[in-house]
């Protein structure tokens, strides 16, 4: 039973982290994309 309460806990967690990680690459390649549309 608190096997599958950790399981979830941590599905959750590795979810929230790949959804943060995925806005802020994306935030940084937009930024990227028009600083180079920009420079050139």
């Amino acid at each position: 039973m608190y096997s599958c309460i950790l399981e979830e806990i941590l599905v959750s967690l590795l979810l929230d982290f790949l959804y943060q990680t995925l806005i802020l690459n994306s935030t940084f390649l937009v930024g990227f994309a028009a600083i180079m549309t920009i420079g050139i």
